[in-house]
């Protein structure tokens, strides 16, 4: 959830996969469209956003910038990589919460 709204509607923080997001928008028009986009609950019919799943990602940029994981801000870097870890925490959910969307 980023402000309010969902962005990975199928995301579960107890499934072993990581949801990555790629937001490719300049300008106001384009942050709007996929703010628009995003608020309707499509951000994957924006063709700014790109999403994916799983659990090993390597990532290479052209340049150096600034990245969020786990909703912690990163330095600017242009090469990084993620692995999930399963089981790494315990996660608590309500009773009766397998298999319902959150």
């Amino acid at each position: 959830m980023l402000g309010g709204i969902t962005v990975f509607h199928d995301a579960r923080p107890d499934d072993g996969v990581l949801e990555a997001g790629v937001l490719t928008a300049k300008g106001f028009a384009q942050w709007a469209r996929v703010a628009g986009r995003t608020a309707t609950g499509r951000p994957d019919r924006s063709p700014f956003i790109r999403t994916t799943r799983g659990d090993v990602f390597d990532i290479t940029l052209d340049r150096k910038v600034p990245y969020e994981l786990d909703g912690g801000d990163r330095k600017p870097r242009k090469r990084f990589s993620v692995t999930v870890a399963p089981a790494a925490i315990l996660v608590a959910v309500p009773d009766g919460a397998e298999g319902e969307a959150r």
